[in-house]
């Protein structure tokens, strides 16, 4: 029944599969075994979630061996598992895009429940998701290198600019040097030419990566710096010999994509960062408070007035 569940689900998503995929399987369907058409389940159940999971978790989904899965992929044609993967990442990101994500969340939000309700329970299950999806290992090793930096550079743009404008300000406050990665290319490329190998880079990424952030990459591991990259997606074009890599899907394919993911990791990235240096994160948030305490009289020192009183002030001074 279960692999039939997920072969009516699997028939419900076709567009999200690649298409060269699907013809791969129809050429080579007299050829698969039970254990194949398993792991075709659970791959085709949600291709969002299936393009983080790593060979081993679709095994253990599939009941079956990791070996399996990767003779699956090769049946139909390609190298292994993170080829096939890559098949299926290509084809939800191409076919998902976020106008027609927020027509779908625009579409369905006089459900009884409420839109509110609703994206909530969107939010609560990527969150979900992003528990499997980022292993503790991979984030404990992503603080480490943050911690350890002499500076931390922070990349984005388009809208995860947001993600590094609460990096930025975290990190910070913590007592962490950071440099905002923002803005025009001439201004990253004097920021970045200071980057050595005590550093590190902070990159955010969606679905296609920046324009720039491969160039940043290829020179943070020429110089050695680590690296740290919180994305949606897992992109070869990523990948680095010292990049740590945080992948976590922001919802479901066709749903409306939100920052509460990524926010969610960045927010526990700066925990973990002020817990590895804790004297530091004190003395910089002590040195934070005693400036706004020497605020705090040139705020509260004038009484409140209404709008009389301060056109009259205004009046007095000129």
């Amino acid at each position: 029944m279960r692999i039939a569940d997920s072969a009516r689900q699997a028939h419900g998503d076709e567009d999200q599969i690649d298409a060269s995929l699907q013809e791969r399987l129809a050429a080579h369907s007299d050829k698969l075994t039970t254990a194949d058409k398993r792991i075709w389940a659970e791959l085709s159940r949600d291709p969002t979630l299936a393009v983080f999971q790593s060979t081993e978790a679709i095994a253990t989904s599939a009941d079956v061996n990791q070996a399996t899965v990767v003779r699956f992929a090769q049946k139909l044609g390609y190298s292994g598992f993170v080829e096939l993967r890559e098949a299926l990442r290509n084809r939800v990101r191409d076919t998902t895009s976020p106008v027609q994500r927020l027509r779908k969340l625009v579409d369905t939000a006089a459900d009884e429940a409420g839109t509110l309700a609703e994206l909530l329970a969107h939010q609560a299950e990527a969150l979900a998701m992003a528990a499997t999806t980022v292993s503790n290992q991979a984030f404990e090793s992503a603080a480490d290198r943050l911690a350890a930096a002499r500076t931390i550079h922070v990349f984005a743009s388009g809208h995860a600019t947001t993600l590094a404008e609460l990096a930025l300000r975290r990190l910070s406050r913590i007592g962490c040097h950071v440099v905002d990665l923002r803005g025009a290319p001439r201004d990253i490329i004097e920021r970045v030419a200071q980057l050595g190998s005590d550093d590190a880079l902070l990159a955010f990424a969606f679905r296609t990566p920046p324009r720039h952030l491969g160039a940043l990459l290829d020179i943070a591991a020429e110089r050695e710096a680590a690296i740290v990259a919180v994305t949606d997606v897992l992109a070869p074009d990523m990948a680095r010999p010292q990049a740590q890599i945080l992948a976590a899907s922001r919802g479901r394919s066709g749903d409306y994509q939100t920052l509460t993911v990524p926010l969610a990791v960045m927010e526990a990235l700066a925990i973990a960062v002020a817990k590895r240096a804790p004297q530091r994160a004190t003395d910089a948030l002590d040195r934070i408070g005693a400036v706004a305490e020497r605020f705090e009289p040139l705020s509260s020192s004038r009484p409140a007035s209404g709008p009389l009183d301060k056109r009259r002030r205004r009046n007095r001074d000129r």
